[in-house]
């Protein structure tokens, strides 16, 4: 674990040295006259976390206070393809620094050289991108325009950002994950089914990495010599809970199966919620103009027999062995998945990446990356107070480390080290009076459930 001193000075680093290079390779800062790269980071990366909904008037104040004048057309202009390259550098930097933590793990997870969950958020942006990031389409879709989508990969056993990789909104998830470094020998993935790719879980497999994946309705199984898709297996199981060895695709890719009948009240659930994205889908479908009576009519279908079939079950594949890890224990170490869910719902809600007061490309992308490596600080921080498994509310921690930014700010402009390391710990000390939850403890009172609908 980092210490608060050695964790300040990775801050230094990166928005000093680290940025002034990124800034002159990225030629986004070729001569520092009046902005240099750290006095661009503080007025913009920190300034909105400071005010998520910063206007260029809120940045000029900003300036005002490195003793820069500069009008907003002036800012406005620092908004170029040059500042969105210096700050997807800057944010591939930030990911190779590791803050560790000494907050609560569950013990399942000591067994792994590390436990990774990665998903994708995609936001939109003004029309003028959609040459170089365009939107996912589809009829009815409200991101026909432009949109950015993230891949996003944590280390959950320490909590740290290990990849960010950016692609137009319209690139499947998997694509962008196959962008990414390669996880390491004996570490353990917990994939969504978004990334559900059968050739990526065997090269996984020879890798020594260990995985747990939800499995897309009308997926083949085989199971003792018999192919068919794996609702209709399930329809046919007795009992409440199935592990078994099955093979998976077409590729048979050989996987262990479990499955878990959930109780009748969430079946409703998860059969209303299904009925309801249909009749959305369907009338957005009859808005779509030419063509749109088809399309509603195809999309206005019954959910199929497949989906309702599954319904039934809690359903994941996983290479774990038998011998070393129960049925239980899988469903306990894919219910910590959701710690990515919670990442996205705070970057939107708290950090504001989502919104913007541009109304040009370049301006929104710049404001989105600078946001996003707010959020990636903050993580930093928050980290220090301990794990993702450690605290039930991110959000109360989150707010109180925004309360420090303009010290932060401040110490970092002056170079002063031994303020920044006086105002972490002052952060620190207000976490140590507040009541904080463990997860741990949480799950445990809930009795541990699988059957949760925030997390299945």
């Amino acid at each position: 674990m980092l210490s608060v001193p050695e964790c300040v000075q990775q801050l230094q680093n990166l928005f000093g040295d680290t940025a002034k290079t990124i800034a002159s390779d990225t030629n986004f800062i070729q001569r520092e006259r009046k902005i240099s790269a750290l006095g661009w980071i503080l007025a913009t990366v920190l300034g909105w976390m400071n005010n998520k909904n910063g206007t260029l008037e809120t940045i000029v104040a900003n300036f005002e206070q490195q003793g820069v004048k500069i009008s907003e057309q002036g800012v406005s202009k620092r908004f170029t393809p040059q500042a969105v390259d210096f700050l997807k550098q800057l944010i591939a930097q930030a990911c190779m620094l590791l803050v560790c933590t000494n907050g609560d793990v569950l013990p399942l997870t000591r067994r792994f050289n590390g436990v990774f969950v990665e998903d994708c958020s995609t936001v939109r942006l003004p029309s003028d991108l959609i040459e170089t990031l365009p939107g996912c389409g589809g009829s009815g879709s409200e991101e026909k325009g432009a949109a950015i989508k993230t891949f996003c990969r944590i280390e959950l056993m320490a909590g740290n950002f290990s990849e960010m990789i950016f692609g137009s909104g319209k690139t499947p998830d998997i694509k962008l994950a196959n962008r990414a470094k390669r996880l390491p020998r004996g570490s353990l993935s917990l994939k969504d089914m978004g990334f559900f790719d059968l050739e990526r879980l065997r090269q996984e497999t020879a890798a020594g990495v260990f995985w747990i994946t939800r499995v897309p309705a009308g997926t083949l199984i085989e199971v003792d010599g018999v192919q068919q898709s794996i609702g209709k297996f399930l329809s046919t199981c007795k009992g409440d809970c199935i592990d078994i060895q099955a093979f998976l695709g077409k590729e048979r890719l050989p996987i262990r199966l479990v499955a878990l009948r959930v109780p009748e009240e969430v079946i409703k659930q998860r059969q209303a919620r299904m009925e309801k994205q249909a009749k959305k889908k369907a009338k957005k479908a009859k808005k779509s103009g030419k063509g749109g009576k088809k399309k509603a009519k195809k999309k206005g279908n019954p959910v199929s027999q497949e989906r309702l079939y599954l319904s039934v079950w809690t359903v994941c594949a996983t290479n774990l062995p038998a011998s070393e890890y129960t049925s239980d224990e899988v469903y306990t170490l894919y219910r910590i998945r959701w710690q990515i869910e919670l990442v996205f719902k705070l970057w939107k809600s708290e950090g504001g990446v989502a919104s913007s007061h541009g109304k040009t490309g370049d301006r929104c992308l710049c404001e989105f990356l600078a946001k996003v490596l707010g959020q990636m600080i903050a993580n930093w921080l928050m980290l220090l107070r301990g794990g993702r498994l450690g605290e039930v509310s991110p959000t109360k921690m989150y707010r109180q480390v925004i309360g420090v930014i303009p010290d932060i700010a401040e110490a970092l402009w002056q170079g002063d080290a031994e303020a920044l390391v006086e105002t972490v710990n002052k952060l620190l000390s207000r976490w140590e009076q507040s009541h904080c939850v463990s997860m741990l403890k949480s799950l445990k009172n809930k009795g541990d459930s699988p059957f949760s609908e925030v997390i299945f």
